[in-house]
């Protein structure tokens, strides 16, 4: 995880994306959603949307209580002008 946190600082999105992936595929399923949330924010400081909302997701299916990720997916869906869709990702990410 380390070395991906090094590769965001050099801003290479290939390699940063592969060091994500290779951190991603050893860890226990329980684990997945962080370093998928660290790529989807990544992805989401390079406007990137599509590919934030696919590892946001990523990260929901490893953990749904991350409601700030419902968020995100909402703010991506926004960038995409995808306006219905992003109300009901905002609605998501009120505590109930």
């Amino acid at each position: 995880m380390n070395l991906a946190l090094v590769y965001k600082k050099l801003d290479t999105t290939s390699i940063v994306t592969q060091a994500y992936n290779n951190v991603i595929r050893v860890l226990h399923p329980e684990l997945i959603a962080y370093p998928y949330n660290d790529l989807a924010t990544f992805y989401l400081q390079k406007t990137m949307w599509r590919n934030a909302i696919a590892a946001y997701q990523r990260t929901l299916d490893g953990n749904p209580d991350l409601n700030d990720s419902y968020y995100f997916i909402g703010m991506s869906y926004m960038n995409l002008s995808e306006h219905q869709i992003a109300t009901i990702m905002y609605g998501h990410s009120c505590p109930k």
